[in-house]
């Protein structure tokens, strides 16, 4: 993720999570045994390092499992996330 300051808040930008796309594990050799864990370390990764009242822009593959998932993921991460 790259980032910047504006006032008291961080605006982040990032890309290519792909969350719930359990095949991204073998074809990138991400380095976890299973999707759950891979998405569970990725949104504490996330939430370690974005607060509550930054901006995030995600531009692109954030997850291959369409609105449901999505918001499924949104609703553990926190700052306000735009793709």
């Amino acid at each position: 993720m790259l980032f910047t300051i504006i006032g008291d808040k961080m605006i982040w930008v990032t890309s290519d999570h792909h969350m719930g796309h359990d095949n991204i594990r073998k074809y990138v050799k991400r380095p976890f045994e299973t999707l759950k864990e891979m998405d569970d370390e990725l949104v504490r990764r996330w939430n370690e390092v974005v607060g509550h009242d930054d901006d995030v822009y995600h531009l692109g593959d954030f997850t291959l499992g369409g609105v449901k998932w999505a918001r499924h993921y949104f609703s553990q991460l926190k700052g306000k996330i735009y793709i």
